[in-house]
């Protein structure tokens, strides 16, 4: 195994669900790790593993391209279906969202995480 891919980030569906909704994080881990698709093959995947309707898989993934997640885009070749594609890698995601939190964090509590951030440091 490369060193590459013994460090990718691969989050779990249930992880990402602290930060997604757990239907928005079902469908961004298939196309993370199938890469491009279009709602019939996202529906089908997921319709294997639970009872779902396919316009619920729908909303779902134009939830995602409203929140700007996902990008939309149409293909000749697939009679004019919409393919959907994460607006940015897993590991991206889950950076932009960990600096979301701890800038918050920082701004609203500024003393508790000095604290925790101080509490965390290895004894010398």
């Amino acid at each position: 195994m490369s060193n590459i891919a013994a460090h990718r980030l691969t989050t779990p569906p249930d992880a990402l669900t602290k930060l997604l909704a757990p239907s928005e994080a079902e469908i961004m881990c298939l196309l993370w790790q199938h890469g491009p698709m279009t709602i019939k093959p996202v529906h089908l995947r997921i319709a294997a593993q639970r009872d779902v309707a396919y316009t619920t898989i729908l909303r779902t993934m134009e939830r995602l391209v409203d929140k700007g997640l996902v990008q939309r885009g149409s293909r000749q070749d697939l009679g004019g279906a919409y393919i959907y594609t994460p607006a940015a890698s897993e590991q991206a995601f889950v950076a932009e969202r960990l600096a979301d939190i701890l800038g918050a964090v920082e701004r609203d509590y500024p003393t508790a995480l000095a604290q925790y951030l101080g509490s965390r440091r290895p004894p010398r």
